[in-house]
């Protein structure tokens, strides 16, 4: 009987803990054509960032990512036309390195500086301009925000590709 309540109490504890897990549902595009689905986990001190290409599209290029911030700590898993890679901390600013500061402007309402990934910060109206110092790959990030939304509306990435995530009306 003593289990039984006890199991009751903890599956509420778990359930309540997903509740209050938010979830924001952004479209990834190439050059104006959506080509995958990102989704942001936000569930205070852990935060899962999950993107893929459409199914459809596998045949000209599969990719899928999830990104977790747990505390200080950051793990990305990548798997690409099948190959996949894990990347820790430093390693996923050389990466994807708008995946930590979106994760770190989610947390803090703001851009923070850090050692792995040198950048000037413009910010102009309701844009967040991250110009790397150091990328050959990345030119600029930018992040387009609400009023009093810490979720991005728009993420934009200027690159080899540019790549533009759009936030779902959720």
């Amino acid at each position: 009987m003593y289990n039984k309540f006890l199991l009751s109490i903890l599956s509420l504890i778990i359930l309540f803990k997903f509740t209050l897990a938010k979830e924001i549902l952004y479209k990834s595009k190439v050059y104006g054509i959506s080509i995958g689905d990102v989704v942001i986990r936000d569930n205070g001190n852990k935060i899962i960032v999950e993107g893929s290409t459409y199914k459809g599209l596998s045949w000209l290029y599969n990719y899928s990512f999830k990104f977790k911030a747990e505390g200080d700590n950051y793990y990305l898993y990548e798997n690409e036309n099948g190959k996949e890679k894990v990347y820790t901390n430093e390693k996923i600013y050389q990466k994807k390195a708008w995946l930590p500061i979106l994760v770190d402007f989610i947390r803090y309402g703001k851009i923070r500086k850090n050692t792995y990934y040198p950048f000037k910060l413009e910010i102009k109206e309701n844009k967040y301009i991250i110009i790397p110092l150091k990328s050959k790959k990345v030119k600029r990030i930018e992040f387009k925000v609400g009023k009093s939304d810490r979720y991005p509306l728009e993420i934009f990435i200027d690159g080899k590709i540019d790549i533009t995530i759009v936030r779902s009306k959720n």
